[in-house]
């Protein structure tokens, strides 16, 4: 019976009538034209971005390159290697450099795969809810917020993470629809790999706890499809065999509801599975990232970043949206389908209200949300509209006089916005400074043979020129400092055991400047390295012994 009933489940959720048979030369259109979204994406990517030849997207690139280049080199278990993210990513990059050698060409092509793979999650996801038109939605919105671009060939953690729990989340509605567990055991090594890359991706377990919940609700109240089959209409309760009454829907909603925290049970054990499997690979020292994300130094200097709701409103068409999408919780039929969307988007609120500090790249989590929240919204506007031509009350044509204006007002801001947007990100992206054309890397390629290792406080410079830097002084970033993990005695302990042949210094370490002004490490750098006439920043010296000089 239960078999009969998940067959009817698909069927009523797919949108096609009972006993509609889908062709296999159908399945393989629908399943190819849907790989042209992220394939069409990467190859734009590719061919727009000069992902080869840009010295830098963002600031936060050459801590991830030169982790990576660590790795490569074996340095995955140094404890003095400081690290407050988990390794997964890291350990993905080292695979690539053992390859293909230390390469941002490279680590910018997974980066871009891992966009492709968020843009087809979240294509996926609403296409199963609401169909074609609101995915296409979703991707539009999301693609034409302006964080995403950035982060789509920037080497940085936060999309990898999020594209990989979008993954989860997809796999999770898999199972909602075929109550195949090997779904939810899949989910759940999706979101373990996903904390592995870094754990703010946990945020997207809220949505798989919700439609958890919801589909207890469901069975216990006597519905083992999670679809409300025995409800109004004067419907009979037990629509497989009709005339036995509720009884048998009780029975077989409580062996669905076990079967369901069976599934729930699954996801857990993957999870934790996926999560200690990463971990056996790699160092791992929790006690940093509390220190470094949640001491008092990096509270306090990281007050001021606050997020601020109305921030929000720079994406005007996101909010119309959204909007719509939170208006399906009136209605019967699409509050489970928002249900996910609106608490993710409510947790996000409340989590980056109250964290401190609020990185710009965390505008990537609203963009997500939002952007399934539209999707959903626009999508059920359109079904709604296909649906509503028998119906002539009042309240329907108020209800099709609603959607119009969503769809409209929606269609007019994407318009007057997205296009413009999109171009000046592009824009953005395009201008960045190439490699060939920057000074300091050519001076410091000159003296590459001798060199073993760099000490410099923007790493990128290092690792194009595929030099190392010494392990502990690999990543200063502010928190590192804020939290106190590192001082100016720390950065001469190591440059006195290291001692490298090149030092290249183009700003304050950490965004502390009062780190590096310390007398003796001062007096360090000027006894034991000198700097060249034509050097062409100040900043650039060379160990005097390695080049023979007094």
């Amino acid at each position: 019976m239960l078999v009969v009933e998940r067959r009817r489940a698909q069927e009523v959720n797919s949108g096609r009538p009972a006993g509609a048979r889908v062709s296999p030369t159908s399945r393989i259109i629908s399943r190819c034209s849907e790989a042209v979204i992220p394939l069409l994406w990467a190859a734009c990517l590719v061919w727009l971005v000069p992902l080869r030849t840009a010295f830098e997207f963002n600031s936060c690139e050459g801590y991830e390159l030169m982790k990576g280049l660590l790795f490569s080199l074996g340095y995955r278990q140094a404890p003095e290697l400081w690290n407050d993210q988990p390794p997964l990513h890291t350990l993905l990059l080292e695979v690539l450099f053992r390859l293909w050698g230390p390469s941002a060409y490279a680590a910018r092509l997974l980066q871009v795969v891992f966009s492709s793979l968020l843009l087809w999650c979240l294509f996926r996801l609403v296409h199963m809810q609401v169909g074609w038109f609101g995915a296409a939605a979703a991707v539009v919105l999301l693609v034409v917020c302006p964080v995403f671009i950035p982060l789509s060939v920037g080497v940085i953690l936060e999309l990898p993470a999020m594209a990989v729990g979008m993954a989860s989340v997809l796999a999770w509605q898999y199972y909602s629809r075929s109550r195949t567990i090997r779904w939810a055991v899949l989910s759940g090594a999706l979101m373990g790999w996903a904390l592995q890359i870094k754990l703010t991706a946990g945020l997207w377990v809220v949505p798989l706890v919700v439609d958890w919940a919801a589909g207890c609700w469901s069975k216990h109240r006597g519905d083992p499809s999670g679809t409300a089959t025995g409800a109004g209409g004067g419907a009979d309760p037990n629509p497989v065999e009709p005339g036995k009454g509720a009884g048998w829907c009780e029975a077989s909603g409580s062996a669905a509801l076990r079967a369901h925290c069976c599934a729930g049970l699954g996801w857990l054990v993957a999870c934790g599975l996926a999560f200690g499997m990463v971990a056996t690979l790699c160092t791992e020292r929790f006690d940093v990232f509390v220190q470094s994300h949640f001491s008092a130094g990096t509270l306090a200097a990281g007050s001021a970043a606050a997020f601020t709701p109305r921030s929000l409103l720079e994406w005007p068409e996101l909010v119309v949206a959204s909007g719509a999408g939170l208006a399906l919780l009136g209605s019967g039929a699409g509050r489970r389908l928002a249900l996910s969307a609106v608490a993710l988007c409510a947790v996000l609120l409340l989590v980056h209200l109250a964290h401190r500090p609020f990185w710009p790249y965390y505008m990537l989590h609203f963009a997500i949300a939002l952007a399934w929240l539209g999707g959903l919204g626009l999508g059920e506007c359109v079904r709604g509209l296909r649906g509503s031509g028998s119906n002539h009350s009042l309240v329907n044509w108020l209800a099709i006089g609603a959607r119009c204006l969503a769809l409209s007002v929606s269609a007019s801001l994407l318009m007057l916005h997205g296009p413009h947007r999109v171009i000046a990100v592009l824009q953005q992206v395009r201008s960045a400074r190439a490699i060939a054309s920057n000074p300091a890397v050519t001076f410091m390629r000159q003296y590459r043979d001798r060199t073993h290792w760099v000490f410099t406080d923007r790493v990128i410079y290092a690792f194009h020129i595929s030099a190392p830097v010494p392990p502990e002084l690999a990543v200063v970033p502010g928190k590192r400092v804020w939290s106190g993990q590192i001082t100016s005695a720390d950065i001469l302990s190591a440059l006195a055991r290291y001692r490298p042949e090149q030092i290249a210094l183009f700003g304050p370490l950490g965004g502390e400047p009062e780190l590096l002004l310390e007398p003796q490490l001062l007096a360090f750098i000027q006894s034991n390295y000198f700097r060249l006439p034509d050097a062409p920043t100040p900043g650039l010296y060379l160990l005097r012994s390695a080049w023979g000089q007094p």
